[in-house]
């Protein structure tokens, strides 16, 4: 969606031509091409506030899991993959950065993550070492202390495995 947002103006000039093209050569074909670029710029502007209703989704799905979260006293969780909602989540990789981010917006002391695995198994030996910070399967170790503590604060503890479905 960002990136969407952060090209569409540049999508504009690089259109110009094209519209000029379209504009000033009033004939049949003209007008087709016209009326066709026309349409294709609507279905693609819907498309981009379809988006809208997904991420809405995504971030009240985070907002439970954050609510489920807060009857733990730790606030590092590793979760199974089949015990989220893939549907809502769509990128796993990325949801322990935008859970540590969306969480922290109240202070910086509300601040959780939540790291998503196929299995958790395979991070049994990283999960003793308190200062750590799962970010991403493709390079999980990152610390605690390399976060901004003006935005995230972190604990360092363990990290919890939760076992269960999120409702």
């Amino acid at each position: 969606m960002s990136m969407e947002k952060n090209f569409m103006p540049l999508s504009f000039f690089v259109c110009l031509p094209f519209v000029k093209e379209f504009l000033f050569k009033f004939s049949k074909a003209g007008t087709l091409k016209f009326l066709f670029v026309l349409t294709a710029l609507g279905i693609s502007i819907y498309n981009i506030y379809d988006e809208v209703d997904i991420y809405r989704a995504r971030l009240k799905y985070f907002d439970r899991v954050i609510r489920y979260s807060a009857g733990f006293h730790e606030r590092k969780f590793i979760i199974e993959k089949k015990n989220v909602d893939m549907g809502k989540i769509i990128i796993p990789w990325a949801v322990s950065v935008e859970t540590l981010m969306y969480s922290s917006m109240d202070s910086p002391d509300s601040s959780r993550t939540f790291f998503i695995t196929e299995d958790p198994v395979k991070y049994k030996s990283l999960v003793g070492k308190q200062d750590l910070f799962l970010c991403t399967y493709f390079w999980p170790e990152w610390s605690v202390k390399g976060l901004n503590h003006g935005y995230f604060r972190l604990p360092e503890e363990k990290y919890q495995v939760i076992p269960s479905v999120i409702p």
